[in-house]
């Protein structure tokens, strides 16, 4: 599982160090990710500061330079998204399939930073309370990727015909693989959730994440390159095959 780890730190790192970089290439916030108002002051430089924020904790991760520190803040920073920018925005427009989608790859991510932080030796600090608060903190990283999961099984069957949308033509009952999609949602959740045969869930949920980085988001980059929104979910893809990987590389149990 040693490389499995690896290979798994390293796709989340690479795709929140992209994030910060397209901050760089298109001058603003990610929309879907950060739905940041306009009337936001001092725009340009949050856009700066975030971007270097992303990309040098991406750096980190990789490398592994205070990992374990850097995940467990990062995951802090997307929580922070979560409740004061994607919350407010469901509550706005709760029929808005796309901000669901958007709110709740962000609390995946947040997800990922804990099973990632969880997964990584803690910094000595002595005798302080810190290490005991923010160990708590991060154990809750499975069961926030878990509800993510979820929510994206409910809109495969809610709506169905966006899913479709977004499947290749030569793939074969669209139809059916959205159903198919959603149930398997549902199955790593609950598997999780129980903590049953997880191990063998997350990575049978790695390998379909990344199965769609080859297969759909590079075709549809690279006939999209100047579109934004398909950069971003190729990486939010490429991030979500790396946390369903590192879950599966953390837990040692044969019996999850």
């Amino acid at each position: 599982m040693q490389n499995l780890s690896i290979i798994s730190r390293y796709l989340y790192a690479v795709a929140i160090a992209v994030f910060g970089l397209q901050y760089f290439i298109y001058g603003d916030f990610v929309p879907t990710l950060f739905p940041v108002p306009d009337t936001v002051p001092a725009r340009i430089i949050w856009v700066i500061i975030i971007a270097c924020v992303l990309i040098v904790a991406g750096v980190f991760i990789a490398g592994k330079l205070k990992s374990r520190l850097t995940a467990t803040i990062l995951g802090l920073f997307f929580l922070f998204l979560f409740l004061v920018l994607h919350i407010p925005k469901i509550v706005r427009s709760p029929h808005d399939a796309i901000a669901w989608t958007s709110a709740f790859e962000v609390l995946a991510m947040v997800g990922g930073a804990w099973i990632l932080a969880d997964t990584l030796p803690s910094v000595a600090l002595g005798q302080r309370v810190q290490p005991n608060a923010l160990d708590k903190i991060i154990t809750t990283g499975p069961y926030l990727f878990a509800i993510s999961l979820t929510v994206f099984g409910v809109q495969h069957f809610m709506y169905t015909e966006n899913i479709v949308a977004l499947i290749p033509g030569w793939v074969p009952g669209p139809i059916l693989w959205s159903y198919l999609i959603g149930c398997i949602f549902f199955a790593v959740a609950l598997s999780i959730f129980l903590k049953k045969k997880t191990r063998l869930a997350a990575v049978l949920l790695g390998t379909m994440f990344l199965s769609w980085v080859l297969l759909l988001h590079i075709p549809r980059v690279l006939a999209n390159v100047q579109k934004q929104d398909e950069w971003t979910n190729a990486f939010v893809a490429l991030a979500m095959s790396g946390i369903s990987f590192t879950l599966a590389a953390a837990l040692k149990e044969k019996n999850r």
